[in-house]
């Protein structure tokens, strides 16, 4: 198996470890080129707005919406079987599917030489930044198969701390989840796992009515915690729960080189999975032709439409759970 006993246990304690993989020189080399032609393409006048509307299968950069349709290096890239062999045992599921996937890159940025605005800190950067991505429950974590979406991030570049390593507040699924146990009842956990960001409420932050929000679970707030950075060597993949805080660091590397990654979420089937509509338009208007293009036997990792309508449902930031909503005080 891909990943031993105590790796699945870091995983559950933690939330997040990084793993080897068996990616060959040759192989990461050719997936850092597809990269360096996708990062080009999307930066072309001729890829219009039309085009990432609808190509769109992530949000995340401008980088992602070209990667299903236009490389066929990225598709196998995703098609590897270890990439499925990991899932399968994060997820206690013999069958899964690509939720999203896609190319993100993080760029160098200088560091500021602006005496008035100074280069924010470790832990400023944390505190502004600090969120999760997918809402989960504790049992539906701990299900058979798991009631999860998987991240798994490829890196395709060296991240040393400098590099913008993913800052992961380690374990902070647990009491995360705990809560949602406690405060949602079965209607609402009916609709879990679902991408949606939330971040806690820091002191001092500008106030916004009814703001949602995650609230302070742990005897020391969330926000003065030290997160650890994921450092990772080319080739080795960060797998996580999206349902632990983490958070984006800059790029301050000496070097200038950017921070490359290829990006893949997971669903066993069986298991819906929510979005928002533009995400769930994305993967309809992608999937079909990525599934064609597939290396065969390797097709089932692609959900064709009869899959996507029983796996994935519409979650929206209108549909206002008061669960999540801070009060005024």
């Amino acid at each position: 198996m891909a990943l031993s006993a105590a790796q699945l246990e870091l995983f559950e304690r933690d939330g997040a470890l990084v793993i080897d993989t068996p990616l060959t020189p040759a192989e990461l080399d050719a997936a850092e080129a597809a990269f360096d032609k996708l990062s080009a393409l999307a930066k072309t006048p001729e890829f219009s707005d039309d085009k990432k509307k609808r190509w769109a299968v992530t949000p995340m950069s401008p980088v992602a919406y070209t990667a299903p349709v236009y490389d066929q290096t990225f598709i196998d890239f995703i098609g590897h079987p270890f990439f499925e062999t990991v899932t399968q045992q994060v997820l206690r599921s013999q069958k899964v599917v690509l939720f999203e996937c896609g190319p993100i890159e993080r760029g160098h940025t200088p560091a500021s030489t602006d005496p008035a605005e100074p280069e924010p800190t470790e832990q400023e950067q944390w505190e502004s930044g600090m969120h999760l991505d997918v809402q989960l429950t504790r049992s539906g974590f701990e299900a058979t198969p798991r009631r999860e979406m998987l991240a798994i991030w490829v890196w395709l570049t060296d991240v040393p701390v400098e590099r913008g390593a993913m800052r992961v507040l380690k374990g902070s699924h647990r009491s995360i989840m705990d809560h949602w146990e406690e405060t949602l009842g079965p209607v609402r956990s009916a609709s879990l796992p679902r991408v949606h960001g939330l971040r806690p409420h820091r002191p001092g932050a500008e106030w916004v009515e009814e703001q949602e929000y995650i609230p302070e679970l742990e005897s020391v707030p969330f926000h003065q915690q030290v997160p650890t950075p994921m450092v990772a060597r080319r080739g080795q993949a960060q797998v996580f729960t999206q349902a632990c805080l983490h958070a984006a660091a800059r790029n301050t590397a000496a070097d200038g080189v950017s921070r490359k990654a290829f990006i893949m979420s997971w669903l066993p089937v069986g298991v819906p999975g929510g979005a928002e509509p533009n995400r769930i338009a994305g993967l309809r208007a992608v999937y079909p032709e990525v599934r064609k293009r597939m290396r065969p036997g390797r097709e089932h990792l692609i959900m064709d439409e009869k899959a996507m309508q029983e796996a994935l449902f519409v979650s929206t930031y209108e549909d206002k759970w008061p669960e999540t909503f801070m009060p005024r005080l």
